[in-house]
């Protein structure tokens, strides 16, 4: 993608996830580990959504877009994004980040890989974030 951004990697990584799991292409060192586990587990990439929302981080009360992977069937979020190795609940990891359904948009494969096409970035790709300002701290 020619679009980086400079505030931490959610976004890039989420996307190289669901881009690249089932394609044989080349991914960063923290998607093939992603993609690596995720084998491991016998998930396949219909299973996988790319989720964008709004999370209000605990440390500050501070409202910032992420991004991230569910696993549908499993109520599983794996977040492998600015270091962390994540597999948790998904009500674990919306109740923590203060997610709601009005701030979320989630993506399958196909729809993923034709925004990263379209919108020459990893994201987001809503109007919905785009007030907010701050991405992936």
């Amino acid at each position: 993608m020619s679009k980086e951004r400079e505030d931490g990697d959610c976004f890039k990584v989420a996307a190289n996830i669901i881009a690249c799991y089932g394609m044989n292409l080349l991914a960063d060192e923290a998607a093939r580990d992603a993609i690596k586990m995720l084998k491991s587990l016998g998930i396949s990439s219909d299973e996988l959504w790319l989720c964008h929302g709004l999370v209000t981080r605990a440390t500050d009360g501070r409202e910032h877009t992420h991004a991230w992977i569910e696993i549908a069937g499993n109520w599983l979020v794996l977040d492998y994004s600015n270091g962390h190795r994540c597999l948790t609940p998904t009500s674990v990891y919306y109740d923590a980040g203060l997610i709601t359904k009005e701030h979320l948009e989630k993506y399958n494969a196909t729809q993923a890989r034709r925004k990263l096409v379209n919108y020459e970035t990893y994201g987001p790709w809503h109007d919905l974030f785009e007030a907010k300002g701050e991405s992936d701290e």
